[in-house]
């Protein structure tokens, strides 16, 4: 009797690891943030927009 309420105790705890390791996927590392809604153009031909800039970002740990 005792073994079984230590296994549901540890699949529960499991239940909620992945849980929480899924909406860490989901919203990022840094914590939860609002959506950001991306705002394109009507027009679709990139020989329109010549601009083309690269960011190098040091000492970033996270995708946020």
């Amino acid at each position: 009797m005792g073994n079984i309420i230590v296994v549901a105790i540890v699949v529960v705890l499991l239940i909620i690891g992945v849980l929480h390791y899924k909406k860490t996927l989901q919203s990022g590392c840094c914590g939860e943030h609002d959506q950001i809604k991306k705002i394109g153009t009507g027009d679709k031909d990139k020989n329109l927009y010549p601009y083309r800039t690269i960011l190098h970002i040091d000492d970033m740990f996270c995708k946020n």
